[in-house]
């Protein structure tokens, strides 16, 4: 009895002891960059389970902390951890707050990872993130348009347009496939997506993670090839404190302009070279033999002074860009509502972006809500997100409207009062259909004023969770995500529109509308264990996914009236019949994983998928996608402490086999097309074969070799990460041909096979750490360098020179802009090679082959003294040899200023503007040239014999402007670009831009002064989205591509960001 007492009077004073020995700790988690405060971050006093997470005003409390001097740790996924020293005194509370820095670079720190997330000190795979807090800088409605330049091996450009709306083209580690596709794989809130991603509202995300190893996509088998891309949104933060409601609101005003102008002639410039044209022609150069009627006025204005006076204010010529241009306007204004009660998290989300492009007719809108929920109760944890989307895009008359204001005559005027350039100058003006009589262009404002079309999206996306756990460490998931879509895209012609030089002359109207819904249905079960220097974490899946698409398309002719547009279409006198579609596929998988971890330094990935899809015939629809991940923390090995300047070192590498899907539905089975038969005396409606089937289609498998290194130095002062990668593709599905006796032209085939390999780093270095309330200015550098080559194409075939498809060259794809699939800036260029022009010194060789001094000359590969097809040449491709970023930020006393900065280097350009746009031809606008003249040029005595002797050396010829670069005018002929075989050398020559993404500067007003009036917190801020583009490119834009596609533009704007 003695005994009892006295061990329990032991235990008491130990007790109490203990309780005198612990201290509080408190505090704010906020961002570095904005001061907003972070919810959902784990705080943790490092060597002891004490822990807490951060509420939605991002406050924490840990109230059983050890007393003494104390390591306390914040982590929180899309954030660098943070660690700082505190003395906590026995029974008393300590104030300690945290700044998170957002990194894409991290040692360490909770990752997520596809079917759950995993501490990135364990990672065997290849992974890279990008935080909320890099998304929110940049001012846009497409999530992937604000991870550009931020993680390297992953390419994001313009979709082919810079129209508002358009999607984004997103490659990772290069492209693989020629006709199955290139994109990845998107993965919201572990639902792979069967459509697009460009509904979702960047605002709601909470993080981006980009697989692009076989051990981090080999979780997704047939749709891992082309890299995957985790996205994780936003939910109200699990707080220990007490129950909270935080509100924010962001908004943002700002215009928008061109970013370039094509620098095309004006009418001084055209008269010139219209004179010249026919000079070189041999015609009479007299205004009444050169000029039209309609355009002497304009070429009085710019030369007669006399006219001048008599007529002030005239018109020496249009600029048909700026006709079609206006001032853009962009704004966005979004609510968000977290609120946290005991186990319960809700966030509630709004947003509406409304941009009127620089182009008139475009614009964009979209209006976007979530609702997100979870709670946890004992057990089970249950959670729903749920995300309504509308969009509208007003497409116009698009690239045909700059097509005709490039090309269109500067002497030409858009209204129909002789002289008057605009509207606003005369009392009744009418639009002209064509500007000058003779030209083969029409009025881009009238094509803008007829032409309107619009497409309009919307879609609900929701995901689905319920984990129970079962105990001995198992685990039960399932996650559920439905995703509904429809689209309509109309189209409206009115009665002036121009076809085919010709008004015409009836309203009609096309309407597509289509709906996709799909699903996915995955059961998980999970099971981690440690046992003394052994970890492991198993997961097990079985998921289904099904899609169903329709299309229905229906247009008429002769509409009553215009205000209509494509409503209403059986009121057309000739409706057309209707078109429709169906297409339907299912995937079923299943899926094993392993990760083990021996004394947490020796790490182990063991997958292995196997999908089976109903795209592919029996014998072939079942196929397995295994990959293996090896790690090392070498930088933890007792030998390395010696090392004091290494932080962190782990070793990587990886090797698995992933799949490329994109088959169509119904491609393994052939089809049948609707045709009509002589039937008697008549015809009756029949089908035949439309294509051969193919039922032993297989899927395009990747094989991928990693090996990587993760480090840091100095205390993380310096930390990065460097992976070497090789990517084998096989069965490349291509069109085979096929002889005509068999009654078909080609069937698709796996004949091919290609390679991707190359390195990528990521640097990030804290050059002034931020100690004592000082600056704090970090930089983060990233590097890629990856080139693709063509193994195989058909068996036994060599180079397909009509595809440009080349035995150890990089993948073309498409040789048409207006044939799919078509990647401007995925294109190998096999042509004349361009070697300036025929000088008269000259003038005999130039004979040999049918050219004159002035005539562009291009090289005679064979020597044959004749220009064929056999002279064309490798010169070169679209690839970019390195691409690299650098994206820099400070912060201090409330301000912050971060620049980002991208480099394309190393490739060809096709700059179509420097031959196609160039035809120095008498009937359509010129890029503004020096071009090459005679007199200028040879010196010689008379400027139209052409054959006399040079009057100038080389050397002086190469100091004069275009003596060797662009060639003589001709109104006999479009020389040398139409019809001629030397056509478009001019175009090819050396590329790569660097591009300014981004300029912020903000300023986040102290807590003290904006809790006078009842807020939280507030950051003002300032930003230039695009500003500048450094570049030698004639066109528009390097990344749009060659053509007529509207200009890119550069977006100033200013925003607030306001909590309760």
């Amino acid at each position: 009895m003695r005994c009892g007492i006295l061990v329990l009077a032991a235990v008491g004073v130990a007790l109490s002891t203990e309780a005198r020995a612990q201290g509080r700790i408190t505090g704010t988690v906020t961002a570095a960059l904005d001061g907003r405060p972070i919810a959902g971050a784990a705080v943790t006093v490092v060597g002891t389970n004490r822990t807490s997470a951060t509420d939605a005003s991002g406050r924490y409390e840990i109230a059983d902390a050890p007393s003494g001097t104390q390591l306390v740790r914040v982590r929180l996924l899309g954030f660098a951890p943070l660690t700082q020293t505190v003395q906590v005194p026995a029974g008393e509370a300590v104030t300690l707050d945290f700044q998170l820095v957002a990194a894409a670079v991290q040692l360490e720190g909770v990752v997520v990872v596809g079917y759950g997330t995993q501490e990135r000190r364990d990672l065997t795979g290849s992974i890279a993130s990008v935080s909320a807090e890099q998304i929110a800088e940049v001012p846009t409605a497409n999530p992937m348009q604000a991870i550009q330049a931020r993680v390297p091996g992953v390419d994001v450009v313009a979709g082919g347009s810079y129209r508002p709306g358009v999607p984004m083209n997103v490659t990772v580690r290069g492209v693989r496939s020629i006709a199955a596709g290139n994109q990845p794989l998107y993965v919201v809130d572990g639902v792979p997506l069967a459509g697009g991603i460009e509904d979702f509202n960047p605002a709601i995300i909470q993080s981006i993670e980009v697989l692009k190893d076989a051990s981090a996509t080999a979780v997704y088998g047939s749709r891992g090839s082309n890299g995957v891309i985790l996205i994780t949104t936003r939910r109200g933060a699990a707080g220990a404190l007490d129950n909270s409601i935080h509100v924010t609101y962001d908004a943002q005003y700002g215009g928008q302009s061109a970013l370039h102008l094509v620098d095309m002639m004006n009418g001084p410039q055209a008269i010139a070279e219209r004179r010249e044209a026919f000079r070189s022609a041999g015609r009479p150069t007299d205004n009444a033999s050169v000029f039209t009627p309609d355009e002497l006025p304009q070429v009085q204005c710019a030369t007669d002074v006399a006219y001048q006076a008599a007529h002030p204010g005239c018109a020496t010529g249009t600029d048909w860009q700026r006709l079609v241009l206006r001032t853009g306007y962009q704004q966005r204004h979004q609510f968000a509502l977290t609120s946290v009660a005991g186990n319960s998290r809700l966030s509630l989300t709004g947003s509406y972006f409304d941009q009127d492009g620089i182009t008139i007719g475009q614009g964009y809108r979209q209006y976007s809500g979530t609702v997100s929920f979870e709670n946890t109760y004992r057990r089970l944890r249950i959670g729903v997100t749920a995300t309504g989307t509308r969009s509208i895009a007003d497409i116009g008359a698009d690239a045909s409207l700059w097509g005709e204001a490039l090309a269109n005559n500067p002497l030409g005027l858009p209204y129909d009062s002789a002289g008057v350039p605009s509207a606003a100058l005369c009392s009744v003006c009418t639009l002209k259909i064509k500007p000058t009589p003779d030209a083969l262009r029409v009025n881009p404002l009238r094509q803008a004023a007829g032409f309107v079309r619009q497409q309009t999206r919307n879609r609900l996306f929701g995901s689905v969770f319920a984990e129970l756990q079962l105990g001995r460490g198992f685990s039960y998931r399932v996650n559920f995500g439905p995703d509904l879509g429809n689209r309509m895209d109309g189209q409206f012609q009115g009665a002036n529109v121009v076809l085919n030089q010709t008004p015409i002359g009836n309203a009609q109207a096309q309407r597509t509308d289509a709906e996709e819904f799909a699903y996915t249905l995955d059961q998980l079960l999970l099971w981690n264990r440690t046992a003394g220097n052994h970890r492991f974490d198993v997961t097990l899946l079985y998921g289904i996914q099904t899609d169903r698409s329709t299309t229905t398309t229906a247009e008429a002719r002769n509409l009553p009236y215009d205000d209509q547009l494509w409503y209403n279409l059986g009121t057309g006198e000739n409706p057309q019949p209707p078109q429709s579609t169906l297409s339907v596929w299912k995937l079923a998988s299943y899926m094993g994983r392993i990760n083990y971890a021996f004394a947490n330094r020796y790490l182990l990935t063991l997958t292995g998928r196997y999908d089976g899809s109903s795209r592919l015939a029996a014998g072939h629809k079942w196929s397995f996608f295994p990959s293996v991940g090896l790690g090392w923390q070498l930088g933890e090995e007792p030998f390395m402490r010696r090392f004091g300047f290494i932080s962190g070192l782990k070793l990587r590498a990886s090797g698995g086999v992933t799949g490329n899907t994109s088959i169509n539905p119904y491609q393994t089975w052939g089809g049948l097309d609707r045709t009509r038969y002589n039937f008697g005396s008549g015809s009756a409606a029949g089908y035949r074969p439309g294509a051969i089937p193919n039922p032993d289609l297989v899927w395009e498998r990747t094989a991928k070799l990693d090996a990587g290194v993760d480090f840091g130095l100095f205390r993380d002062r310096i930390s990065g990460t460097l992976d070497v990668y090789r990517e084998r593709t096989s069965d490349l599905l291509l069109p085979r041909s096929l002889p005509a006796s068999t009654g078909f032209t080609q069937v698709l085939q796996n004949i091919g096979k290609t390679e991707n390999r190359g390195w990528e780093a990521s640097i990030t270095t804290v050059n002034l750490p931020g100690a004592g309330g000082g600056p704090r200015w970090t930089t983060d550098l990233s590097f890629t360098h990856n080139r693709n080559f063509i193994l195989a194409l058909a068996s036994g075939a060599g180079d397909d020179i009509g595809n440009r498809w080349f035995i150890g060259q990089p993948i073309n794809i498409g040789t048409n802009p207006a044939i799919p699939p078509f990647d401007a800036l995925r294109q190998v260029f096999y042509d004349f090679d361009y070697q300036g022009i025929w000088q008269l010194a000259d003038s005999a060789v130039a004979r040999r082959y049918g050219q004159k001094p002035g005539d562009i000359r291009v090289r005679d590969v064979n020597g044959d003294s004749a220009i064929t097809a056999a002279d064309r040449i490798l010169l070169g491709n679209t690839y970019p040899k390195l691409l690299a970023s650098i994206y820099s930020r400070l912060t201090w006393r409330g301000f912050d200023l971060s620049f980002l900065l991208q480099g394309r280097l190393g490739y060809t350009m096709n700059d179509a503007f420097g031959s196609a746009a160039t035809r120095l031809f008498e009937r359509f606008n010129n890029l503004n040239v020096a071009y090459w003249t005679p007199m200028k040029c040879d010196g010689g005595p008379d400027p139209n014999v052409l054959d006399g002797p040079a009057g100038m050396t080389a050397a002086q010829q190469a100091a004069i402007p275009g003596c060797n670069s662009y060639w003589n005018p001709s109104a006999g002929r479009e020389n040398p670009l139409y019809n001629d075989v030397n056509s478009s050398s001019p175009a090819y020559r050396p590329g790569g831009h660097w591009r300014v993404r981004n300029i912020t500067l903000g300023y986040t007003v102290p807590a003290s002064l904006v809790s006078r009036f009842r807020f939280s917190s507030l950051r003002l801020y300032a930003q230039a989205q695009d500003p500048f583009v450094f570049t030698s490119y004639y066109g528009y834009d390097p990344e749009a591509g060659s053509g007529a596609t509207p200009p890119s533009y550069r977006t100033l704007l200013i925003g607030a960001n306001l909590g309760f």
